[in-house]
């Protein structure tokens, strides 16, 4: 696959498959579902494979907080939270847009 440059079609199928979110919000409510997806086995060893072969090369930015290791929501609420309290101190306007990509 690395040398051809190619991956099977299957690698990019998976099963939606809903979860409650919460157990005691009514099952009958669309919101109170999240889907997670079941992808291909061999799919799943080959990014894990390549993941541990190029994690020297890959990297991202200090501002990234989801999906990373040793981060999570509470660190991009504390700096929010931080960064929100700064400038209230200097009597500033604060705008706040949220982007979640």
């Amino acid at each position: 696959m690395l040398k051809l440059g190619y991956l099977p079609d299957e690698f990019g199928t998976g099963v939606i498959i809903p979860l409650i979110k919460n157990p005691n919000g009514g099952a009958s409510s669309s919101d109170n579902y999240r889907g997670i997806t079941l992808s291909p086995i061999l799919s799943k060893l080959f990014e894990l494979c390549m993941l541990l072969r190029f994690s020297d090369f890959l990297q991202s930015s200090e501002l990234q907080f989801g999906f990373k290791e040793n981060f999570s929501c509470a660190h991009a609420i504390y700096i929010v939270k931080k960064v929100l309290h700064y400038f209230n101190k200097q009597h500033s306007t604060i705008n706040v847009t949220a982007l979640d990509i």
